[in-house]
């Protein structure tokens, strides 16, 4: 889970909206009908008491009637959206292996979120950066005054980051913990550190869960420091364990990234199309 941001081009987004909202009313009126003139149903809960015939029969029908409809508006079925909608992703050529691309950018909700950092950090998050503090779903930034925010938060960050980060470990609000001894602590590890193994190994390389956090490199710990944090309005406590930052300093080439996807957007001719879509 986290906050995506992505950018798009569209040539004329007012008219691509309106044909979205057109077959999203046709859609739903076609849903309804077929619901309740063919199958005497009202609504999704009814839905899932037919048999598994009716419902082959209703997702056929459906698509059948809005087939036609999605043609005539120029709607892509698959996604639900306009054709002339058109996703930019692009490698960056400084760091094309990164997380972040030339038109998706990417803050996970953990501790380890590029937005987390900069908080901790205090520097502009990705919000400050392009001005969207209200999280508008879809919106064009001001990319000049964009770039120049991520611009500052590169030199902020160069100048306070000094090779170390802090992640803050606590109790689970919602299931309190049972580990009591060090042997329980180690069984627990293991759980984690076996689920890495194979094809059906996670993709992220640092996670928490109602267990704990857990790093797959690793990661050297300087200090392990006792104390608090705020949830809820009141103080939990916790420990703060001082982490050794990677030598390439992820954080530091995201921003890098940001300031490209800048200059590359000035640099298009058809700039005025091209927008953001911010899905948190």
């Amino acid at each position: 889970m986290g906050l995506d941001v992505y950018l798009y081009r569209c040539p004329d987004r007012k008219l691509a909206r309106f044909n979205e909202a057109e077959y999203e009313k046709a859609t739903d009126g076609i849903r309804a009908r077929l619901m309740k003139d063919r199958f005497g149903i009202d609504g999704w809960s009814a839905f899932d008491k037919l048999t598994q015939p009716d419902k082959d029969e209703f997702w056929r029908l459906y698509k059948a009637e809005k087939a036609p409809i999605a043609e005539r508006l120029g709607i892509d079925d698959e996604r639900s959206s306009h054709v002339s909608d058109q996703k930019i992703e692009i490698d960056s050529k400084f760091h094309p292996k990164h997380y972040f691309k030339i038109g998706y950018l990417r803050s996970s909700y953990n501790q380890g979120g590029f937005n987390s950092y900069a908080r901790r950090l205090g520097i502009p998050d990705l919000a400050d950066i392009f001005d969207n503090e209200d999280g508008e779903y879809e919106f064009t930034p001001d990319w000049v005054a964009s770039k120049e925010r991520a611009v500052d938060a590169l030199a902020q960050l160069r100048e306070k980051d000094f090779g170390f980060d802090v992640v803050c470990v606590d109790p689970n609000f919602l299931k309190p913990p049972t580990i009591t001894d060090e042997n329980q602590a180690l069984a627990a590890f293991k759980q984690q550190f076996d689920s890495w193994q194979g094809p059906n190994a996670s993709s992220f390389e640092s996670y928490e869960n109602s267990t704990g956090w857990f790093i797959k490199d690793g990661r050297t710990i300087h200090a392990a420091i006792p104390g608090f944090r705020e949830m809820l309005g009141r103080p939990i406590p916790c420990t703060y364990l001082v982490t050794k930052r990677d030598d390439e300093n992820w954080y530091a080439q995201a921003l890098e990234i940001v300031i490209e996807m800048c200059n590359w957007v000035l640099e298009q001719p058809d700039r005025d199309q091209l927008y953001m879509h911010w899905s948190g």
